[in-house]
């Protein structure tokens, strides 16, 4: 296992799918998911932002539409959730990025703060091979390296 990767239990990462679409699993052509966890706060830097267009130039529409998840992650702590200052202020600002560099993929806030990310990595990625019945974390930054994988493991 490459350094910096940690498996995590499958069914902690399908326990959080069902929360974020109720009724819903995975299609079962699905074998294989990114989430991608998008800190926020990271979005009004371009810099810091391009991993996301460079994803979405490298993955073909069909795998950014199956096969990519977004897990946006802002920091409350209040705990108020999406009606919270903090939580208002995130979805504005998904929904201008998302109109404004025509993000393709769906998404979902993690308004109970499941998920974690290193300060200041801007993205992570986790890996869920449904086949193999396991869970991968990429850990931020997100550079040509980590996009490269990334995109190997969605398109096989």
């Amino acid at each position: 296992m490459r350094a910096g990767w940690k498996v995590w239990p499958i069914a902690a990462v399908m326990a959080f799918l069902s929360l974020a679409s109720p009724g819903q699993s995975p299609p079962s052509r699905v074998d294989r998911l990114v989430l991608l966890l998008i800190d926020v706060e990271t979005l009004a830097c371009a810099p810091c932002s391009a991993p996301l267009d460079e994803l979405g130039r490298a993955l073909p529409s069909s795998v950014l539409a199956e096969r990519l998840k977004g897990i946006l992650i802002y920091r409350d702590p209040d705990l108020q959730g999406p009606s919270g200052r903090r939580g208002r202020i995130a979805r504005v600002r998904w929904s201008g990025f998302a109109r404004g560099h025509e993000v393709r993929f769906p998404a979902a806030f993690d308004d109970g703060q499941s998920f974690q990310i290193e300060f200041g990595a801007g993205f992570a990625a986790i890996l869920v091979d449904f086949e193999a019945g396991t869970v991968r974390k990429i850990p931020g930054p997100i550079r040509a390296r980590e996009i490269a994988e990334i995109v190997s493991f969605a398109c096989r």
